[in-house]
């Protein structure tokens, strides 16, 4: 199961001293490489002028990905939407199946 999270860093983080910062990014860093060797991090892009980045994730449940993104050091500091992704043509498939 695929799931969009697009998140924007608080301000809040741009309060903290440069040292903490740095540490919290880097072990962030870590946290995305651990989950992109291991196939759960698809895609990341970085959405320039609105302060967001945008991740596919592949996770088991709604739950797993819960579980994965808690995990994140940065997450105290990020605002985050989640979105389950459906694969448009099982949707279509289903949506003329339904439509009988």
């Amino acid at each position: 199961m695929k799931f969009l999270i697009i998140s924007r860093t608080k301000d809040a983080f741009l309060t903290l001293p440069q040292e903490r910062q740095t540490e919290l990014l880097t072990a962030a860093l870590s946290w995305i490489e651990k989950y992109r060797k291991a196939g759960k991090c698809k895609e990341i892009y970085w959405i320039p002028g609105w302060n967001r980045a945008a991740v596919i994730w592949e996770a088991e449940s709604g739950e797993d990905a819960s579980r994965t993104i808690a995990e994140n050091p940065m997450a105290p500091y990020n605002d985050m939407e989640a979105y389950a992704l459906s694969d448009w043509d099982a949707y279509i498939k289903a949506l003329m199946e339904a439509r009988g």
